[in-house]
């Protein structure tokens, strides 16, 4: 996610990035094939602890894009009373990685941008995992732990994914897979539903209408998730403040949309 540091920075504010899916640690041939449910219960509550360890605050702003945004709603709805033991920090004074606890409540402004939802309703994606989501499953059953999204977009015959929406970073198997029976299941919760928090912003794209197979437009989604699907997720959050807001942008492009940017900047504030 990127955001103009400098002006965050000028107003006196701590920042911290987190990785939680993408990096050269977590995505290899070797290494472990995570699941939505991992990212959920232990990656995002160890990142988020080690951050209010390392900067002493146990009440944080978060800011995420795409999975960071579905992810960290799950897991403050599961942790919203606190986790302990929930990751590792070093600690300098001894050289070792110390055991540390996630806060209860631990975020206060929650700035969520593009993110998932249960897929209720039409997009890009949805159309394409309809029409070509079977060959992307053997493709993965055949022993693939951490395809490029460019492979998943290729699998799903959909050349508007391979570099524009999702690119070259790899993502787990099983998080893919996970993703695809969002699309085709009738029975998946909203991610956050029925958590409280007291400021909720969410930002949304609708670059991308289309018509799909069947011929029929599509309104109102980024290339991969839906306005409506968004507005779903805000109106099901208990909040104090908060709003949506859309841009006009499709998702790989609202991490660095000045739309997008101005209004982190704003709800931060």
């Amino acid at each position: 996610m990127v955001i103009k540091i400098k002006n965050l920075i000028n107003d006196g504010r701590s920042l911290w990035e987190i990785e939680i899916i993408g990096s050269p640690t977590t995505e290899c041939s070797t290494c472990p094939d995570y699941t939505y449910n991992d990212l959920v219960d232990y990656y995002w509550p160890a990142l988020v602890a080690g951050v209010e360890k390392y900067s002493g605050q146990n009440i944080i702003d978060y800011v995420g894009h795409s999975g960071g945004c579905r992810v960290a709603l799950d897991s403050l709805k599961n942790w919203s009373a606190g986790k302990n033991n929930a990751g590792y920090y070093f600690d300098t004074t001894t050289g070792t990685y110390v055991l540390t606890d996630l806060a209860s409540s631990p975020v206060d402004t929650f700035i969520g941008v593009a993110c998932p939802g249960i897929f209720n309703g039409t997009s890009r994606f949805t159309d394409q995992v309809n029409t070509y989501g079977n060959d992307l499953i053997r493709y993965l059953d055949g022993g693939i732990n951490h395809p490029t999204q460019t492979e998943v977009g290729l699998r799903l015959r959909a050349n508007f994914f391979e570099k524009r929406v999702l690119g070259d970073d790899r993502i787990s198997s099983n998080l893919m897979n996970y993703y695809l029976n969002l699309v085709n299941s009738t029975s998946d919760t909203i991610p956050g539903k029925t958590f409280s928090i007291n400021k909720l912003f969410l930002i949304a794209g609708d670059k991308y209408p289309f018509k799909d197979s069947t011929g029929q437009t599509g309104i109102d989604d980024d290339g991969f998730v839906l306005v409506s699907d968004v507005n779903q997720i805000f109106n099901s959050i208990t909040k104090n403040i908060g709003n949506v807001t859309i841009v006009g942008a499709h998702h790989g492009e609202q991490v660095s949309d000045k739309q997008v940017q101005k209004s982190i900047i704003e709800d931060l504030k």
